[in-house]
């Protein structure tokens, strides 16, 4: 029972310092992301099944395509 009661302290010994450690999270403005990035602009649109998606275009015409999906549903913010 000792041990056990022992193991139980710790444990919640070891929870109790991980909680210290938590950082609240900010969003960030609207203005130009973190590091200085730049936003994506101009936003082109495009209707697939009377549905208006937006998307952004980078790089090279000739190079190879890349799309990445990110939002619900079909979000580019």
């Amino acid at each position: 029972m000792l041990r056990r009661s022992f193991l139980a302290k710790a444990a919640l010994g070891v929870a109790a310092t991980q909680m210290t450690s938590i950082v609240p999270a900010f969003a960030q403005s609207a203005g130009t992301a973190a590091g200085g990035a730049r936003r994506l602009e101009p936003l082109k649109s495009i209707e697939v099944n009377g549905l208006s998606m937006g998307y952004y275009e980078a790089g090279p015409a000739n190079g190879a395509p890349v799309i990445l999906l990110h939002g619900w549903p079909y979000d580019i913010h």
